[in-house]
């Protein structure tokens, strides 16, 4: 796997293991740095969320886990037994949860660093749902 960065009108073009972090500017080093920065993840609680948490965590970032399911959230937070993660039980699909929890996190932390939208909206039967399907064939 190869991974490009494109900062500074330059494209370096690295092994993904193998990062030579001496052909970075220190702008570029800087932002690959989460040690003490503070994150907010959507979507914590589960899958490709649960494990950025764990990543981040292992690097030494203050994770602030959002999710919908309270009782994963729950189970992330006694799983990983750490003080830098805090969960939040957010519905990212509503504009109110999402404002009343930006004016409660700048209250309590004053910052963010890094934002990951990882949460997604669950829709089943998006395309297998016969009147999805049937409207479909009726607008044609």
């Amino acid at each position: 796997m190869m991974i490009y960065y494109h900062l500074e009108k330059k494209v370096l073009k690295m092994k993904r293991n193998e990062v030579d972090r001496s052909k970075l500017s220190p702008m570029m080093k800087q932002y690959m740095e989460v040690k003490d920065k503070k994150v907010i993840l959507t979507g914590a609680a589960d899958g490709i969320g649960k494990e950025l948490t764990k990543q981040l965590l292992n690097k030494g970032a203050f994770v602030y886990g959002l999710d919908i399911n309270g009782e994963k959230l729950a189970k992330l937070k006694d799983e990983l037994n750490t003080d830098r993660l805090v969960t939040y039980i957010v519905d990212v699909s509503s504009k109110d949860n999402l404002i009343n929890f930006k004016e409660q996190f700048i209250k309590d932390n004053g910052r963010v660093d890094i934002l990951i939208n990882n949460a997604a909206i669950d829709l089943p039967n998006l395309f297998t749902n016969k009147k999805f399907i049937y409207f479909g064939i009726q607008s044609l």
